[in-house]
């Protein structure tokens, strides 16, 4: 097997159903895809000679994970090593699967990955602070992209519904309780589809966005 097979097959492995990473990149398909870029963005990314000595120690570290699992190092160096630039490649990935296997704030490459791929396929309403970790844009708690956020604004009919009141200025009576509660029970069995009636535009939005998607004008799919 190649040096790419032998480097794809380990991320086919640590991505595969019910991972840290399938669920933080909602599916192993998804998961896989973003270790690639990953790779491709710390091995093509800024190289601090002052960090060299540290990817090092981290691309030996995945690399003796990937043997465990039965996986050869994809390397033909007599080091056991690959070229300097690759190594920041592999050490990103070792960073971010120890950070989502830890539930830790991610690697910032990686964090700004999930947050682009989660903009691109639902609405979600997870932001960045100063320092790097994820917090809910709705109530400002810490969040994690592997253990999950119930914002109290979504915990109920009244909590759902007093945060559009604020949000938009309506009477409590624009939103009824059944068609709050059916929206809010979907929204926990999965992301629900949505429409925007201006636009025509579609998005899945989870159950902590629905607040900021019902304020931006969405409604549900029928």
């Amino acid at each position: 097997m190649s040096c790419d097979g032998n480097r794809d097959a380990y991320f086919a492995a640590v991505s595969s159903g019910g991972s840290a990473a399938a669920q933080a990149f909602g599916a192993p398909e998804a998961a896989r895809q973003a270790l690639e870029d990953l790779y491709a963005i710390g091995r093509n990314g800024p190289k601090p000679p002052a960090e060299a000595r540290l990817a090092e120690a981290q691309t030996r570290l995945l690399f003796s994970q990937m043997q465990r699992r039965s996986i050869t190092p994809p390397t033909h160096s007599a080091s056991g090593l690959p070229k300097p630039d690759a190594q920041f490649g592999y050490a990103l990935i070792q960073r971010t699967l120890t950070a989502l296997e830890r539930a830790e704030p991610l690697p910032h490459q990686a964090r700004d990955l999930f947050l682009a791929r989660q903009r691109e396929r639902q609405i979600i309403n997870l932001r960045t602070d100063v320092r790097g970790r994820l917090r809910c844009g709705g109530c400002g708690q810490y969040a994690s992209p592997i253990c999950g956020h119930c914002c109290p604004r979504t915990a109920s009919v009244d909590a759902l519904r007093r945060s559009l009141v604020r949000r938009l200025g309506v009477p409590p009576s624009a939103y009824p309780d059944d068609q709050l509660a059916a929206l809010l029970d979907a929204a926990r069995a999965s992301d629900v589809t949505m429409r925007h009636p201006a636009t025509g535009e579609v998005v899945m939005v989870s159950l902590d966005a629905l607040p900021l998607a019902l304020g931006s004008g969405f409604v549900p799919e029928q």
